[in-house]
């Protein structure tokens, strides 16, 4: 079979699977998103791209199956999310356990969620979901902000705790907050919310910005945190990587939030290792379906 004659379904995460589709339809693939009714329809499709992982929840235990008596390629692309479930939930690690085999390849967001999918004894190969944004090294603003994402519901998972100290610590930054709007957040001056940011509009957003803030308790490898380098800005995440400020904590946060302030040009470096991480992920995800296509 051809690259050409593959058709691709991609079942998950929205806005992960669109980004995925485009990558793959910018390289040749037939690549379309749909939902489980779309996955029954198996003359349809060759290979079936989870943007998330079927294996721990209960309808893989006839999905999967029914899948392969089908012959169908099956890939699973595990995001942080579903890797934490997997780590703490012994439901999910029963499922998995009965029904990883069915998966033709497994996928990490991140080289540590492959190490943390390695102690489950699941064998992954690390390939970081990454934006399609056009890159563009944006000068930084006269005005000293930063950004976050905190959704309303996962508020303290993802570091609202941290960034509600360093709003009150550095009174002269203005925070903006994506991802929610501030309806059940105490109000502050330096603090604007501003809701549910369409992905084409985020540019503009980091226009108005010096740097991200990304502290979740955990996480596969950010697509905003690229992003952000993308545009030139700075980062403070609770992971290790190259051209970012690695901060555990409000003490450590704060640190850089200083460091940011005093910068004086944008994060060029980091804007040439966002361009490298997008094409090695691109050339390892097409990898995995040339591997797919020759079996």
């Amino acid at each position: 079979m051809t690259t050409s004659e593959t058709k691709v379904l991609i079942h998950g995460l929205p806005h992960i699977s669109r980004i995925t589709a485009y990558w793959l339809n910018k390289h040749g693939l037939n690549a379309q998103i749909g939902g489980i009714s779309s996955i029954l329809k198996l003359k349809n499709f060759n290979i079936i791209h989870f943007i998330y992982s079927p294996t721990i929840k209960i309808r893989s235990l006839f999905l999967l199956p029914l899948l392969k008596l089908a012959r169908k390629k099956i890939i699973v692309h595990w995001a942080g999310s579903d890797v934490l479930g997997l780590l703490t939930k012994r439901k999910m690690q029963i499922l998995n356990k009965i029904t990883k085999n069915f998966v033709d390849r497994h996928t990490a967001d991140a080289y540590w969620l492959g190490k943390e999918l390695a102690i489950m004894d699941v064998k992954s190969k690390v390939v970081p979901t990454v934006p399609n944004l056009k890159p563009s090294v944006l000068p930084l603003p006269n005005e000293q902000a930063l950004l976050a994402y905190l959704p309303e519901k996962r508020y303290s998972f993802y570091g609202g705790d941290i960034v509600d100290k360093l709003a009150d610590e550095f009174p002269e930054v203005k925070f903006l907050i994506v991802g929610n709007d501030g309806t059940k957040c105490k109000k502050k001056k330096n603090v604007e919310y501003l809701g549910y940011v369409p992905y084409y509009e985020m540019p503009n957003v980091y226009r108005k910005v010096r740097g991200l803030i990304r502290m979740p308790a955990h996480d596969g490898l950010s697509l905003m945190v690229v992003e952000a380098l993308l545009h030139g800005r700075y980062v403070i995440y609770s992971k290790t990587l190259p051209h970012c400020f690695y901060a555990r904590n409000f003490e450590e946060a704060k640190k850089y939030v200083i460091k940011i302030m005093e910068m004086n040009r944008p994060n060029y470096e980091g804007a040439i290792f966002a361009q490298h991480i997008i094409s090695e992920s691109v050339r390892k995800l097409l990898a995995v379906y040339r591997e797919l296509l020759e079996e």
